[in-house]
């Protein structure tokens, strides 16, 4: 069995586009590379298995795997000759491609990804099938929908992980975000799109590790570097500027929800103590 699909209207410059997809039975003998690629590729282990090297690193890859391949990398993967391989693929680029990879928690530190849904085989054969239905009508927007449903399922594959080991991490890259850029007014959007993190998802865990939300936290350590600022007499419009707020009243409005007075009061206070 072997079928094999190439876009003839690819385009590198749309945000996610199909380049192809297949599904073949691989011979004893298979072999591909060593080769490099300029396009975004998984490969699903259908049945069998089989090898994948890159710069030195030999994995083995069987039933349920998927093996992912950048561009610009020096890539072979070759069948096992006792259980040689079935694979079912889809290649992709764009502008965003890279972005989906990092997404679902693909990188070079993972290149394997096991116990993948074997909807995945349907997604390709569904795409497969529309293309034979449609004869060279078919849809771009729907042939895009098959590389974000093969997405999705290595998305479920590496969900619980991701959401354990690497969610300290983000956290911790967050917050050293916050104390290097918090005078240059970012928003908690841009934390998240920094992080190259889904906002709902990185309120989420943020509130999880820390108990308080991005903004709580970001809010917080603004008053946190005004403090000293305030003691020492600086202007008010001056502070709220180093801090990242161009609005004055806005600081003083921020600076009382978080410790119950007003700028002012703070400094009559601290004069006092002296």
């Amino acid at each position: 069995m072997k079928r094999i699909f190439y876009n003839p209207l690819y385009d590198s410059s749309a945000e996610l586009s199909l380049l192809g997809c297949g599904h073949e039975s691989c011979d004893a003998d298979f072999s591909d590379g060593p080769s490099v690629r300029n396009s975004y590729i998984l490969h699903y282990i259908v049945s069998g298995k089989g090898y994948y090297e890159l710069d030195g690193q030999k994995y083995t890859v069987k039933k349920g795997d998927v093996f992912a391949i950048y561009p610009d990398d020096l890539v072979s993967y070759y069948t096992d000759k006792e259980t040689p391989f079935e694979l079912c693929w889809i290649i992709f680029g764009g502008t965003l491609a890279h972005k989906y990879y990092n997404n679902v928690g693909i990188s070079h530190s993972r290149l394997v990804i096991s116990n993948v849904d074997k909807a995945f085989i349907s997604s390709i054969t569904d795409c497969l099938r529309y293309i034979d239905e449609n004869e060279k009508a078919y849809s771009q927007l729907r042939l895009t929908s098959s590389i974000l449903e093969c997405l999705s399922h290595v998305d479920r594959a590496t969900y619980a992980e991701r959401h354990t080991t690497s969610g300290k991490n983000h956290i911790k890259n967050a917050i050293a975000y916050i104390e290097y850029n918090y005078g240059r007014g970012i928003s908690t959007g841009n934390i998240a799109a920094h992080l190259a993190l889904e906002r709902t998802y990185f309120y989420k865990i943020f509130k999880r590790e820390t108990g308080k939300t991005p903004t709580e936290y970001l809010m917080e350590y603004r008053v946190k570097r005004a403090k000293p600022l305030i003691k020492m007499g600086v202007d008010f419009k001056n502070i709220a500027s180093s801090v990242g707020l161009k609005d004055v009243y806005y600081f003083s409005k921020l600076f009382k929800k978080v410790t119950g007075i007003s700028p002012s009061e703070y400094r009559a206070k601290a004069m006092s103590e002296r």
